[in-house]
């Protein structure tokens, strides 16, 4: 497995990676979260369809009508994703790559190995995951793109859940048997009612 800094190394090489302003409504991210929100409600998640559909009203209060810059990403950057060689570092498994909101990866990176493990922050991840982005930076991203702005951790976070969500369904699994789908619940859930005027 890559070290950090190896690992900071490739996501910085990802970050030049092609990116592109996408409309809102187009947005790949939008995408996921509706097509839950369209299933759901016939699969008996009310409380994850609910969640999802807060987050959506303040990703659109926030985005709609915009274009917002979303990069190519590898979409399941893990640390068991990079293999670290002397002074070189790689990343594989690409199968899931795709057009992402800034920082998906990053937060995909740090966040997913931590769901289901029981070490998950006592107070708000919001607040530690920005200040840990710190070593991942991406050059590409200036203004009015900021590591800073919580609303990247929000759309991650909303994203995430849909995403799992919307597998666990197409296996017939029930997503709240996971624990990674009840971490982002948490999460979410979080995020949705901690300042939510601090997302506009």
């Amino acid at each position: 497995v890559a070290t950090v800094p190896q690992a900071a190394r490739i996501y910085d090489l990802m970050g030049r990676l092609e990116a592109r302003p996408i409309p809102w409504e187009d947005s790949p991210v939008r995408r996921e979260l509706a097509t839950i929100l369209s299933t759901g409600d016939q699969s008996g998640e009310q409380e994850i369809v609910s969640l999802l559909r807060e987050a959506l009203v303040l990703l659109d209060a926030r985005f709609g009508g915009t274009c917002p810059l979303h990069r190519f990403s590898h979409g399941d950057f893990l640390p068991w994703n990079t293999r670290g060689l002397g002074d070189s570092a790689f990343v594989f498994d690409w199968e899931w790559a795709g057009w992402r909101l800034p920082f998906h990866d990053a937060y995909h990176y740090l966040l997913i190995p931590l769901l289901g493990s029981g070490k998950l922050p006592a107070d708000p991840v919001l607040t530690r995951l920005p200040q840990s982005l710190a070593f991942v930076r991406v050059q590409g991203d200036g203004p009015p793109v900021k590591v800073e702005d919580p609303i990247w951790c929000l759309a991650f976070i909303a994203e995430r859940l849909a995403f799992y969500s919307r597998s666990c369904l197409e296996a017939g699994d029930p997503p709240r048997r996971h624990r990674t789908v009840s971490d982002l619940m948490g999460l979410l859930r979080i995020a949705i009612t901690s300042q939510p005027n601090r997302w506009l």
